[in-house]
This record gives structure tokens, C-alpha cells and sequence, in this order.
């Protein structure tokens, strides 16, 4: 995973780095299992992918949780 921003808070590196690295492992697990990345080639491929998370994920007002 590579990230677009330098990571500064505790909060923002254990979304990332938590939440959403398990949301794009998950993600790829599902195209396996669809068939969109063949099985017999999960061995030999790898994938990188590039994130920006938005800031105001740090922020649960603006989220609108309590």
C-alpha cells in the first residue's frame, strides 16, 4: 500500500493502516473468489495500490457519528 500523504496522527495511521488495509485485502479476496483474478495466479502477482484517505475521517462530528 502507498500511501499519498505523510501520515502524522496515531489515529489517522490505525484507519489506514487497520481499516483499510483489510478493506482492499477483502477486496482483492472477493476478485479471487469471483474469478476476476485468477487463482492459479495469486502466487505470482502482486498489487500495489495508491491511497488517499480523507482527513475527516479524524473528525466523528463531521462523520456524523456521536
Amino acid at each position: 500500500m502507498v500511501s499519498k500523504v505523510t501520515v502524522k496522527s496515531g489515529k489517522y495511521t490505525n484507519i489506514l493502516m487497520g481499516t483499510v488495509q483489510a478493506a482492499i485485502a477483502h477486496g482483492v479476496l472477493d476478485a479471487v473468489r469471483a474469478g476476476d483474478i485468477p487463482r492459479e495466479k495469486v502466487d505470482d502477482l502482486g498489487i500495489i495500490y495508491s491511497v488517499w484517505l480523507d482527513p475527516a475521517v479524524l473528525d466523528q462530528k463531521k462523520l456524523g457519528a456521536d
